[in-house]
């Protein structure tokens, strides 16, 4: 039987779940909490708004999660003085420090799959694969 296009999704999903498992454990992160750290850029101040965007969820549980990372100390949270309806979000040194982690980990992980594709088939791979990203992000 053929596999369906979900199923291969899944497996390279799995081919480094593992060990991405292991950093939100070593770090004590919900995997939501990794998504945030993960969307993030290093230097990047931003609002809840921009957060619950590109983590797909609402402002109400973006702003949960905010919270939970920053009682952790990896994001600092502060008002904007001048707009009291803008909170601005970003990395304090400690979460700064697991990003690189999180980097780390995504090109160990992207080495270990590209290694076993032909470089010859490796761009049509990549706009394949960035098709499908286009696709899913509604």
């Amino acid at each position: 039987m053929k596999p369906r296009l979900i199923d291969i999704i899944f497996l390279l999903n799995r081919e480094c779940m593992f060990e991405r498992n292991e950093i939100c454990e070593k770090s004590n992160l919900t995997y939501q909490e990794f998504i945030i750290i993960d969307l993030l850029n290093i230097n990047e101040i931003v609002s809840c708004n921009i957060i619950a965007n590109r983590i797909l969820l609402s402002v109400s549980r973006a702003s949960r999660l905010i919270e939970s990372l920053v009682k952790k100390g990896h994001l600092i949270r502060e008002d904007d003085p001048d707009n009291r309806k803008y909170i601005k979000v970003y990395f304090s040194k400690k979460g700064k420090n697991i990003k690189k982690i999180i980097e780390e980990f995504k090109n160990k992980c992207e080495k270990k799959i590209v290694s076993k594709i032909e470089s010859k088939d490796l761009g049509i791979i990549e706009k394949s694969v960035k098709i499908l990203s286009e696709i899913i992000e509604y």
